[in-house]
Formats: structure tokens, sequence, C-alpha cells
């Protein structure tokens, strides 16, 4: 396939200076640098936002590969379905069972389910 790459940033840009991108990453980077280089600690959202950044943050870079790639540019409900069911398998099954840094939490499931929810709700809003 041949890809222009003026067209590609362009899609970029227009993907990536949405509200519902840059809020979802100002948190996550926030929170990495208040957490790693500042060392504080916020107990119930410190837990919780990475999974909720994960989810609200690779679905619309998802969609933005489809869509230079393959020129799709939605993703169908069974998708988004089948991919969250991947990534909880990934995050919360396979991830804690090999490595003891990551543990496996139903609330992280909770989290990432409403990441997803962010992402519908402004793709729902984008194609109104």
């Amino acid at each position: 396939y041949h890809i222009c790459f003026c067209r590609s940033c362009f899609t970029l840009m227009k993907t990536l200076l949405k509200f519902s991108y840059i809020f979802p990453l100002f948190l996550f980077i926030v929170h990495q640098v208040s957490q790693k280089i500042l060392g504080l600690e916020f107990l119930f959202f410190g837990f919780y936002l990475d999974p909720f950044c994960l989810t609200a943050l690779f679905f619309p870079l998802l969609k933005l590969e489809r869509k230079i790639l393959f020129g799709q540019d939605k993703l169908n409900l069974l998708e988004l379905l089948l991919i969250f069911m991947v990534l909880v398998i990934v995050f919360e099954g396979i991830l804690p069972f090999y490595f003891k840094q990551f543990v496996s939490d139903f609330w992280d499931v909770v989290a990432m389910a409403l990441g997803t929810i962010w992402f519908v709700i402004f793709e729902k809003k984008q194609q109104a």
C-alpha cells in the first residue's frame, strides 16, 4: 500500500488533537510524573487511572492505524468487545501470572471498561 505522508499527518493530528484523546493522555502523563518522579501516590486514583487510560488511549490509536493503513474509519461494537476482552486477558490474566509486579484486580477491568465507554461515547458524539 502506498501511504500519502501528508494525508497521514493530517489524519494523525485530527485524531490526536481531540479532547477525547488529549484529556486521558494528560491524566496519564500527570499521573506517571507525580508517581515516578515526584513520588506522590493517590490511592484510588493511582490504582485505576492506568487501566482507564489504557483503553481510552488504545482505541483511538487503533482507529487511527486502521484509517491510515486500510481507509477504515470505524470500529464496530463486536471488534471493541473482542479487543477489550483480549486486553483484559493479557493485562489481568497473563501478565500477573508471569510477572509479580502485575496484580490481577476486578476493579482494573471496571476501569478498562470505563475507558472503553469513554471512547464509545466520544465516537458517538463525533458521528452525530
